[in-house]
């Protein structure tokens, strides 16, 4: 169907809640910075490469609960449309879109990510993959009004 990407952060709001959260995390014992200003385009493509090390498992695992209950999800929820916080690639969320399209139901879906690089590529994959698919990626921060 289509694809569109709508970016609700400010052209400044990422220097300002840098700022903000490095002065608020040096104050802090031990010392901290929110996992989120990992995951520009360099930070998101080496998680992207993390998951696939052996020593990683979570994603392995997720993936597995997935592959085993993303039927039953989609057949319960009857959900035309999925929402994803912190899409990344969108990965694993292919198992559930197989699911959903299977029973019938998938017609839209919302990936939601800080990094907007990320969402345009996951995005044109989703589309060769999934024609008949809407796809509405959002671009924004979950602590940003």
């Amino acid at each position: 169907m289509g694809f569109t990407l709508s970016n609700y952060l400010a052209a400044d709001s990422a220097a300002r809640a840098l700022r903000d959260d490095v002065s608020h995390g040096l104050r802090q014992t031990p010392k901290s910075l929110p996992p989120k200003w990992f995951y520009d385009s360099v930070g998101s493509e080496l998680f992207d490469r993390i998951t696939r090390l052996p020593e990683y498992y979570p994603t392995r695992t997720e993936a597995q609960i997935l592959r085993a209950e993303a039927p039953a999800i989609a057949a319960a929820s009857a959900a035309d449309t999925l929402v994803e916080l912190g899409s990344g690639t969108s990965e694993k969320t292919r198992l559930l879109l197989n699911a959903m399209r299977d029973a019938g139901s998938l017609w839209r879906f919302v990936p939601f990510d800080v990094d907007a690089g990320v969402l345009e590529s996951a995005g044109a994959a989703l589309q060769r993959e999934y024609p008949s698919l809407q796809i509405d990626a959002v671009c924004g921060d979950f602590e940003e009004d």
